[in-house]
């Protein structure tokens, strides 16, 4: 019976954990402005769940060197969010967006 608390405990701890680590790694880019290639770009805000290469898929994320989206699902999923993904309108410009959509097509190489 402890140990069925103990399981309830760390699922209720889990998003909340991920909250912040993505918190702590948007806050590492003091300025979004700064950045300013897809490259740049992914690496602030993607590896941690895709990893450098695309390939890592940590907390749902697709093996981006494997999808076949297209430019405008892309565009969509970077905007809006998916699944455990949050959504970056409002975070990265729409130049940065569209950006870092193109940089995720170039990891299918």
């Amino acid at each position: 019976m402890n140990q069925l608390f103990y399981y309830a405990g760390i699922k209720e701890l889990i998003f909340p954990l991920f909250l912040i680590l993505l918190i702590i790694a948007m806050a590492q880019c003091s300025n979004n402005n700064e950045l300013k290639t897809g490259k740049e770009i992914y690496q602030a805000y993607c590896v941690n769940c895709h990893g450098v290469d695309g390939r890592l898929s940590t907390n749902a994320a697709i093996d981006l060197s494997r999808s076949r989206l297209p430019m405008d699902g892309r565009l969509e999923i970077i905007k809006n969010g998916r699944v455990t993904m949050m959504g970056f309108d409002g975070v990265i410009s729409k130049d940065q967006i569209d950006s870092v959509a193109r940089y995720t097509l170039e990891l299918q190489k």
